[in-house]
């Protein structure tokens, strides 16, 4: 009983004042609500953004493959104890507060991880000196009813100053904000409501990024930076769409922060300068609200622009999955959407995972792609961990190339091939031998729409049609 009424208490205290904010928004105001009936001009009908001029990056002068570590979703907990409770009935165990208990070193599935694996994680960087180190974001633990603003920054402070240390000298960090950066978690408003997050992790981050970025940054949570020679990262805070969050309740336009219009008119100078991007972004387009426009206008900037993205990097999930995107008009497939898996296992979701690509830097192309993890319930018993090599895509999936045509033939065969969808099972939850069932799991033809299906709608087209 006592938990729940902390659980309630931390909740309440937290949500309360943004619940009180959200309502006071959608109160009458005679010029937002004139405009909405067509009376008056519509408010805010044109997004405000930071206007971002990129010049030539130049061409690297002899093209060799090149590295990317992608790791996703840390959930660092700092409250994380070893020889406590997992299994307290709150969203996360392993705190103190709830008594002694099995909880390892390095982790437990009912927990959020603690530092040392934060770390040890963070160490594997230094085996393989990648060109970039890609974080697509989620720092903060899921312990809710315990954050605060500061909180949850002094998370994300923790987890980038480790890193740092640890980041050889010749790799480029590009990281994305999550979900779980908000406190209360999943509610961002935009410039005048998240400056408190956009300033002081942006102060933190222009200790790698360059100060163009940072402008964006704290502005709306997005940026833009050279990672080589015709090679550009597009960060996007794609979390600004996700179906909880509250701000979406009182919009006046749909383009929160401009993202959308930064967005296109970044591409566009990237395409005019001969460039490639890699679009890094925590939530994918499917995973967005679908009270708005937002997957629309996603994937209508991405068929757009896709010859100038060569591919899209998210998190979130948990899990390792891939998704491929369709133009929406003609519904051929135009690009791919890698997600690598999370270092928390929370959730009995995962072991802890994160994922090493090979690019090319001639055409920025993707080669391929080597999954790794680590054995969670092993590393607690022998006392350290070892990050093992899970499988090779295209060996795995025996596909040509990693291009979007090669990953939708994938999807396919997850649907038709029950020994590829066992594989993709078995893959989506980091090996475990046990889990909470999804749909995916038990449903065959599930399983090929959730990394077919970009949208709400196209998932459901996608589970309407026969066999």
């Amino acid at each position: 009983l006592q938990t729940c009424i902390d659980l309630c208490n931390g909740m309440i205290t937290s949500w309360g004042p943004v619940i009180a904010d959200v309502f006071a928004a959608l109160e009458l105001d005679p010029a937002v609500d004139c405009g909405r009936i067509g009376v008056c001009p519509p408010v805010n009908a044109t997004p405000k953004y930071p206007k971002t001029k990129l010049v030539s990056s130049g061409k690297i002068p002899n093209p060799v493959e090149g590295t990317i570590f992608h790791v996703s979703d840390i959930h660092y907990d700092h409250n994380y104890q070893s020889g406590t409770n997992t299994n307290c009935d709150m969203p996360v165990c392993c705190h103190v507060t709830y008594g002694t208990g099995p909880a390892g070193t390095f982790g437990d599935f009912a927990c959020d991880p603690p530092e040392v694996l934060v770390k040890d994680v963070m160490n594997q960087i230094k085996i393989y000196n990648p060109n970039f180190l890609i974080y697509t974001g989620d720092t903060p633990a899921h312990d809710l009813w315990l954050q605060t603003h500061d909180s949850n920054v002094g998370a994300i402070s923790n987890v980038t100053k480790w890193t740092l240390e640890r980041l050889p000298s010749v790799t480029k960090y590009f990281p994305a904000l999550g979900n779980h950066a908000a406190a209360p978690v999943d509610n961002f408003g935009g410039p005048a409501h998240d400056y408190w997050l956009y300033g002081p992790v942006g102060d933190m981050w222009s200790q790698f990024l360059p100060s163009s970025a940072i402008v964006s940054f704290k502005w709306g949570g997005y940026y833009t930076a050279v990672m080589e020679p015709g090679l550009r990262a597009v960060v996007l805070q794609t979390n600004y769409y996700d179906t909880n969050n509250l701000w979406l309740k009182p919009l006046t336009q749909p383009d929160i922060a401009g993202q959308f219009a930064w967005l296109a008119d970044v591409l566009s100078q990237i395409k005019q300068l001969g460039e490639k991007a890699y679009i890094i972004a925590h939530e994918k387009p499917a995973s967005f609200s679908t009270a708005g426009p937002w997957q629309q206008m996603y994937l209508q900037l991405a068929t757009q622009y896709k010859d100038t993205i060569v591919a899209h990097f998210f998190g979130h999930n948990h899990c390792d999955l891939f998704q491929v995107l369709h133009d929406p008009s003609t519904g051929s497939p135009i690009s791919v959407a890698f997600m690598p898996s999370s270092l928390t296992p929370g959730g009995n979701d995962s072991n802890p995972s994160y994922r090493l690509y090979q690019y090319t830097q001639d055409s920025k192309s993707l080669l391929d792609y080597h999954q790794y993890r680590v054995d969670l319930e092993l590393a607690n018993k022998q006392g350290y961990c070892t990050w093992y090599k899970a499988y090779e895509a295209r060996e795995a999936w025996g596909i040509p190339n990693m291009d979007e045509i090669s990953w939708q033939q994938v999807g396919e065969n997850i649907g038709n091939n029950k020994t590829a969808w066992n594989f993709f099972r078995f893959q989506y939850h980091g090996g475990l031998k046990y889990y909470p069932l999804e749909d995916l799991d038990t449903d065959q033809k599930a399983a090929m729409c959730h990394v077919l299906g970009d949208t709400d709608v196209n998932f459901k087209s996608c589970m309407n049609k026969s066999m």
